[in-house]
């Protein structure tokens, strides 16, 4: 027994670390596809017309996430459960149940923004015609988080993010430098275009690896009804997402409204430049996530905090060189962007502390919400989101851009403290960079 034992934490540790190296090279070859694909389209915009297009990205993010109804997250917390004890049948009631859902409200909530894409368009209406292609992109944007979510339950994290990162920024780019080759001009609602048809191959590709793993890990079932636990568990999970995407993603449309033409922008560039500094937890996220939620069910304490220290050491070798890196490089790399985005040089540093903060501070929302205590993540959130609100009424206005990023600072430093200490208090657990500082000292 003893030795089964041994032999899982060895397997479970070796499935760690190879799942986040690769985790780690996936990531590096998306966010080079990413800021090759967001220079592509900042140079052929111009800051103007790139202002539309980061403000319609900011759309598609929030309404993916509305949509989405926090059943994505279920299914990456429920079905290793189902699966690790056999309940095979189940497995399959929480797919099903999640996908109808979510496509569903993504269809209802993709018509309400294409009826009303003039109003959210301002007087000039500029934003309407990108808009409308938002409203077509949607669907398969919430059925690709259905089954990237899908995937990482049945512990395949690496092939969950293949559509995601890789085909899906490969396809963009493909489209954008072949059509800038033969002199295409380029707005914001072609580029809206092109990432319409690299998310509709991208969805393809992740539904058909999603129905080959069902057929292996579930073999044939009638799934069951749903649990009627599964709607409180929802709702408390939606409102987590939907917390953090106003939270982290809702800036760029609300600088459109706020602040002056442009800021939107420089904005979503910035972020985009400061969100590599969490390159390193959202790789280690992804394998550690089912991890979470199995050891949790089976008391494994001791083992799950050895894969939060290992995975905090890991993060902080990547994360803190990174911090230095874009605190000198910062202002030359928004200046490849092209006129104007220079401008975003105190965002940027104002957003790499804020994220540097974040990602040393561990996977705390994550191991609150897959070890049951939801609702304390919820609440967190909730309070940070409607002081992040009101710090950007107030901040977007008198500083633009810069405004947002203060108030993005915090909102991060709030919200992963506060989560850092309930998940002392309620787990016993420290997954910050702190437990590595403690091993060493010790």
């Amino acid at each position: 027994m003893a030795k089964s034992t041994a032999n899982g934490l060895t397997g479970r540790k070796a499935l760690l670390a190879r799942g986040s190296l690769w985790n780690f090279v996936l990531k590096l070859i998306s966010v080079v596809l990413l800021f090759y694909a967001e220079l592509l389209v900042a140079g052929a915009l111009g800051l103007a017309e790139y202002d539309l297009w980061a403000t319609a990205v900011s759309w598609l993010t929030i309404l993916a996430v509305l949509a989405a109804l926090g059943m994505n997250t279920l299914v990456v917390r429920q079905l290793p459960a189902f699966i690790s004890t056999g309940a095979r049948v189940r497995a399959r009631s929480v797919l099903r149940w999640t996908s109808r859902r979510m496509g569903l409200a993504a269809l209802v909530l993709g018509a309400l923004l294409l009826l009303g894409r003039h109003r959210l368009s301002g007087q000039g209406g500029e934003l309407a015609p990108v808009l409308l292609v938002i409203a077509l992109m949607l669907p398969f944007q919430v059925l690709l988080l259905h089954s990237e979510a899908a995937l990482r339950g049945f512990s395949r994290p690496l092939l969950s993010q293949v559509p995601q990162l890789l085909l899906r920024p490969l396809l963009f780019v493909v489209l954008l430098g072949a059509a800038l080759q033969v002199g295409f001009r380029w707005t914001a609602e072609r580029v809206a275009v092109a990432a319409l048809i690299s998310l509709l191959f991208s969805w393809l590709f992740a539904w058909a690896r999603l129905r080959s793993v069902v057929g292996q890990e579930l073999g044939q079932g009638v799934p069951q009804s749903p649990d009627p636990a599964w709607r409180k568990l929802v709702a408390q999970l939606f409102g987590l997402q939907l917390a953090g995407v106003l939270v982290a993603q809702a800036d760029p449309a609300m600088l459109y409204a706020l602040a002056p033409s442009g800021q939107a922008g420089i904005y979503a560039v910035a972020g985009r430049l400061a969100m590599f500094l969490s390159f390193a937890q959202v790789a280690v996220n992804v394998v550690l996530a089912p991890l979470m939620s199995s050891l949790h069910a089976t008391g494994a304490r001791a083992e799950l905090q050895q894969h939060l220290r290992r995975a905090a050491r890991g993060i902080a070798l990547f994360t803190l060189p990174a911090l230095v890196v874009m605190w000198w490089t910062g202002p030359w790399l928004l200046s490849l962007f092209g006129p104007g985005f220079e401008e975003g040089e105190r965002t940027l540093r104002w957003l790499i502390c804020g994220r540097g903060f974040a990602a040393l501070s561990g996977a705390v929302s994550l191991l609150l919400v897959m070890c049951g205590h939801q609702g304390v993540a919820l609440r967190i959130l909730l309070v940070t989101a409607v002081g992040k609100l009101l710090a950007n009424l107030l901040l977007m206005p008198l500083w633009g851009a810069e405004g947002a990023a203060m108030a993005t600072v915090g909102m991060l430093a709030l919200s992963n403290g506060w989560a850092w200490l309930e998940v002392r208090r309620r787990l016993g657990f420290d997954p910050s960079v702190l437990t590595v500082l403690r091993s060493a000292v010790h």
